[in-house]
């Protein structure tokens, strides 16, 4: 069965958090070409509670009232996707090899402690939208509501927002399959939510080639309904 529900990845909101700070960096869009072919960011992040008040942000050292200092997704300073080990893993496992993905690790330090955290950058960009379905300013090109195609996601586990430039290369604008979805809440991962995303539903099925058709096989949440694949997974 196709899976026909999509979900946006976004942070969990809480009034008083953590957040991950980085000071050695400029503006995020800049160091998208820096880390062309690196995979591995060259700079550590520091954890921070932030309390947000009337009067603005309150940032702090103190983390003796909080019950969870690392969570699996975790907002910063750079607005990037900054994913724990488990929330990487679980999105690794079970990509189809045509979202063209591959993970810059970064560490995230606390006192004495260090995690390493992964961020998700795409090689390609990804042809994700409904043109006739989604909305757009008049006159330009502005996207007001998106509508994706289901012609072209089935086969995606993660994909990112139709953007511009390089903003699509590392872009917190992610978006998750039901199945990742679903795992994810299995898992009891923490730091995220999900909305639902519109969907034109009335597409043929997908197909996979080359060496990702072995791995498409054994994926048990096969995105495309396909009747030859279906074969071959029974037999095997």
């Amino acid at each position: 069965m196709i899976t026909k529900n999509y979900f946006k990845l976004r942070w969990e909101y809480e009034s008083v958090s953590v957040r991950a700070f980085t000071s050695e960096v400029g503006l995020s869009h800049t160091m998208i070409k820096q880390l062309e072919g690196k995979t591995s960011f060259p700079y550590k992040f520091e954890l921070k509670k932030i309390i947000e008040t009337e009067d603005g942000l309150v940032i702090s050292d103190d983390f003796s009232n909080l019950a969870e200092i690392w969570p699996d997704y975790l907002p910063n300073n750079l607005a990037w996707p900054l994913m724990s080990e488990r929330l990487k893993n679980i999105i690794n496992d079970h990509l189809s090899g045509k979202e063209g993905i591959n993970w810059i690790s970064a560490y995230v330090g606390y006192k004495e402690e260090e995690r390493l955290y992964y961020i998700p950058r795409f090689n390609k960009k990804l042809d994700v939208l409904d043109f006739e379905k989604t909305k757009y300013i008049p006159g330009t090109d502005q996207i007001v509501s998106p509508c994706f195609s289901l012609k072209k996601i089935q086969c995606y586990v993660i994909f990112h927002n139709d953007l511009t430039h390089e903003l699509w290369k590392i872009t917190p604008f992610l978006n998750v399959s039901d199945d990742i979805r679903k795992l994810i809440k299995k898992n009891g991962l923490k730091g995220m939510d999900f909305v639902k995303l519109k969907v034109a539903k009335t597409s043929p099925p997908c197909t996979f080639h080359g060496d990702y058709a072995l791995k498409a096989t054994n994926f048990s949440k096969l995105h495309c309904s396909y009747s030859k694949l279906f074969e071959i997974v029974s037999y095997l």
